[in-house]
């Protein structure tokens, strides 16, 4: 069997009988899935930094942690920083005294509430707001309210409200109603408070916030969607494709905004060119590995890929002649699985037989090769 057959994932049964979201389970190999960083739990792809795929380097400033993709190996914060230095200064110094960010993207917990069912995000000098609020009407200092005082006792953390209700947001929400993360919570506003019928639609709509390029959050995509993607992520791993996971989520968030149930629904108008070439590339390896010669056969157009083969297509759909449209089809699909691509073409080119009577015939002879008409508008 030739490396480009390997390739391709061999399914259990015939895809023409199974339902589309049960043909891509069975493409999907879920074992690779998870030791490339796949978390079913949290629907979140996280690949290890030295994946040769999908991996990344890290802010070289020692108290940065962020992704970068610059030469000098600077996140764009530090980046900000290293200009204002001015001329002269030392990068090896540079490094080791740049200030550390003052802010976690990420949505810091709050120094109270922060124990399992009490988790509330952090947003007044390290409080949740009700922390915050009873800490101003007191009177009290941060240490004092987090530790206690003369007057009031160690603050107790409150229950938590949950994760944002936005699919696969990761971030906890700030408050019972609406119950979203801070950045959620001021796009609902925005949007004009969306309420009763209309809250679970608006959620549906929005992104996933890209505040760690190192993942892919997959979360809320209708289940043929988060298949497409998860395929495409095993695919470009097992071609050593190099993928930026912050490409990927941002795919993902179009996927979400759109209300797409597949890749192949996608609006592509608005997509940057690097969103729109793995895309491409993943409805392209799904197409690939759902055919079947059987199935590939049935068409004007063929994939050589389908049939083993590192690449090519054969056109027969400029054989006016449907009896010898089929005769060709059948003398081709006997050979292309057991030669090259090349020798299949040159043979093809080769012949010289004439077939004078152009109409039906009653019997077609069992070793009927193709025609010099038929040959030439298979080539184009």
């Amino acid at each position: 069997m030739s490396p480009a057959r390997t390739m391709r994932a061999v399914l259990v049964g015939s895809p023409e009988s199974l339902g589309p979201c049960e043909a891509l389970r069975r493409l999907v190999d879920w074992e690779l899935l998870g030791r490339l960083g796949w978390d079913a739990e949290r629907e979140v792809f996280a690949p290890a930094a030295d994946d040769p795929a999908f991996g990344f380097a890290v802010c070289k400033v020692v108290a940065c942690d962020q992704v970068t993709h610059s030469r000098n190996g600077l996140c764009w914060r530090c980046e900000r920083h290293w200009r204002r230095a001015g001329p002269g200064a030392d990068l090896e110094e540079f490094y080791q005294t740049a200030p550390a960010r003052s802010k976690n993207r990420g949505g810091a917990l709050c120094r109270v509430c922060r124990v399992p069912g009490h988790e509330r995000p952090a947003r007044h000098r390290g409080l949740c707001l009700s922390c915050a609020t009873a800490m101003l009407e007191r009177g009290q200092t941060v240490e004092g309210y987090v530790h206690g005082d003369e007057h009031f006792g160690p603050a107790a953390p409150r229950p938590s409200f949950g994760r944002c209700r936005v699919p696969g947001c990761p971030r906890w929400a700030e408050l019972r109603r609406p119950p979203l993360c801070e950045p959620h919570d001021r796009a609902w506003r925005l949007d004009g408070r969306p309420e009763g019928a209309e809250f679970a639609p608006w959620c549906a709509r929005q992104r996933v916030l890209e505040d760690c390029p190192r993942v892919v959050v997959v979360g809320g995509l209708a289940e043929r969607a988060q298949l497409e993607v998860l395929y495409g992520l095993q695919r470009a791993s097992e071609t050593e494709r190099r993928t930026r996971t912050e490409e990927v989520q941002r795919v993902v968030n179009a996927v979400r905004a759109q209300g797409a149930s597949s890749l192949f629904e996608l609006r592509m108008e608005s997509l940057q060119r690097h969103r729109r070439l793995f895309v491409a590339f993943t409805c392209d390896q799904v197409m690939l590995g759902l055919a079947t010669p059987s199935s590939e056969a049935a068409k004007d157009d063929w994939d050589l890929r389908v049939f083993g083969h590192s690449g090519g297509f054969l056109h027969f759909g400029r054989i006016s002649q449907g009896w010898l449209k089929e005769a060709t089809k059948q003398w081709a699909a006997e050979r292309a699985s057991t030669v090259e691509t090349a020798r299949v073409l040159g043979r093809a080119c080769s012949h010289r037989t004439s077939i004078r009577h152009m109409g039906r015939p009653r019997a077609l002879p069992t070793k009927l090769l193709p025609t010099t008409r038929s040959m030439r508008a298979w080539r184009q």
